[in-house]
């Protein structure tokens, strides 16, 4: 508004063919500058808070992509592309229970109104375990990866590991030697204790 009264007590002050005396030129001159001032100031606050927004969006996403953020909570989707990183499925992520691999395929346990249901994706298991690194979906076997968030229970017996999830009538899921440290540390981390 100041700088919009300025501009007008400039522009009649200059200008002959507008006068002080008339109210009709000086809301005139006063409606252009307010136009003109808003124009001039607030179109690149704007566009560089947009801009600076944008900045910090894709910064946070790469931090969380690098596990130096958490990833935020509540319901997320984990979206599966085939081998040619094409979409084909997609589920909340806390529905799924565990990825096997199935030669040049890796079948997808989920569960889907309260029934186990799986899904057939052309993939192999070590592309899944690179794209879901930093996440609760994480690879105990050469052939598994298991949603720690529905591990129960990890046993071990004599050197074999196993983990029981929170499904009724699932089978344990076996854990490689391999993966032995990486499991209990998730095991650990999704449970609470870490």
């Amino acid at each position: 508004m100041v700088l919009s009264g300025f501009y007008t007590l400039y522009s009649i002050a200059v200008n002959d063919h507008l006068s002080w005396w008339s109210w009709e030129d000086v809301l005139e001159v006063f409606k252009n500058a307010n136009i003109n001032t808003v124009l001039v100031i607030v179109l690149p606050y704007a566009v560089s808070w947009l801009y600076f927004s944008y900045d910090d969006k894709k910064t946070r996403l790469r931090m969380m992509e690098q596990g130096l953020l958490p990833l935020p909570k509540g319901p997320t989707v984990a979206q599966f592309k085939d081998e040619k990183v094409e979409f084909r499925f997609s589920v909340a992520f806390e529905h799924i229970i565990f990825l096997e691999a199935a030669d040049n395929y890796v079948v997808i346990k989920y569960v889907n109104q309260g029934k186990l249901s799986e899904f057939l994706l052309r993939n192999t298991l070590k592309r899944m375990s690179e794209e879901f690194k930093n996440t609760s979906l994480r690879r105990c076997h050469r052939s598994y990866m298991v949603n720690f968030e529905h591990v129960v229970a990890l046993r071990r017996h004599n050197d074999e590991i196993n983990l029981e999830l929170d499904v009724p009538g699932l089978k344990q899921i076996s854990v490689s030697k391999s993966y032995g440290n990486e499991t209990t540390e998730a095991f650990l981390l999704y449970s609470g204790h870490k």
